[in-house]
């Protein structure tokens, strides 16, 4: 197994050297696929200063990727590379920022039909391809785009802000004849071969530290959607129901002040306090007095 440069040795001639026999032939891979190996919940942390986003706090990921392979019957696996980005160079040429190669030993040496590969690559992260931006600039155009959007540049460097990016990553597969005993690598050179490609895209995780000394001082501006809920002033009864009123309501009148006495059932005004109305008139006023002396 290689990584790194481009290095030809015996075992992995049939996966570099260049045909002599004409064309590939075709239809010879059954099925090949390339893609990260479950949920990576690994974060890359990018540092804050007061003027944005500058650097990493790693330099270094693993990338779990799991590669199948499975060739036709009567053909065998017989060479397999994986690599940073978004081509697959199909093995034939150099190898970009980052590439593993198996050796001829490592992909069964001739004999598998069928075989699965989940590795873990550790890599710096200056050899990732990444899919439109790094963690960096992942974090400075979210900066961006809040500002735009009407936040203080203080404000978005105040606080930690969670992301995602991806990383791309290709492999290439070759298949060969089956054959009953391992060929010379010389005689390798000679065999006709199908190779086929397939590229991954990797999520990343992406932590956007706050800057230190940033205090978020004022809250971020308001969406138009946003339902302002107002405290109500604690005089305003408008909205309150009316109240029954009780014997508490009435004025207190005993110092003599206050609302005319009330009247009772009678009709009578209330002389306790020998104020008010005249006594009314008894009907019987009128008639001439009797002599009852007769």
């Amino acid at each position: 197994m290689k990584k790194g440069h481009f290095t030809k040795i015996a075992a992995s001639a049939l996966v570099l050297a260049t045909l002599a026999s004409g064309a590939a032939a075709k239809d010879w891979i059954e099925h090949f696929s390339y893609a990260p190996s479950g949920i990576d919940a690994e974060k890359i942390y990018v540092v804050a200063t007061k003027d944005g986003y500058t650097t990493t706090t790693t330099s270094s990921k693993l990338f779990r990727l799991r590669t199948h392979a499975k060739a036709k019957s009567g053909k065998r696996i017989t060479g397999l590379r994986v690599e940073a980005g978004s081509v697959a160079n199909y093995i034939q040429s150099p190898g970009g920022s980052w590439f593993y190669e198996y050796s001829y030993a490592e992909v069964g040496k001739g004999r598998a039909r069928e075989k699965v590969w989940d590795h873990g690559y550790p890599l710096s992260l200056l050899d990732v391809e990444w899919h439109s931006r790094n963690p960096v600039q992942v974090c400075n155009h979210n900066l961006a785009l809040k500002v735009a959007d009407g936040w203080s540049k203080e404000q978005v460097l105040a606080q930690k802000w969670s992301l995602n990016t991806k990383a791309a990553f290709s492999a290439s597969v070759v298949v060969t004849k089956a054959m009953n005993t391992t060929p010379n690598p010389e005689k390798l050179k000679q065999f006709r071969r199908d190779i086929e490609g397939d590229i991954a895209l990797y999520p990343v995780a992406v932590e956007c530290l706050a800057a230190p000394g940033m205090h978020n001082t004022i809250a971020p501006p308001v969406s138009n959607e946003m339902t302002l809920l107002v405290p109500r002033d604690r005089d305003d009864d408008s909205d309150r129901p009316a109240r029954r009123p009780n014997d508490d309501d009435r004025p207190d009148t005993r110092d003599g002040g206050g609302s005319p006495p009330a009247r009772d059932d009678s009709g009578r005004p209330d002389t306790r306090d020998g104020g008010g109305s005249p006594p009314a008139r008894d009907p019987y006023d009128n008639e001439p007095e009797r002599d009852v002396s007769r």
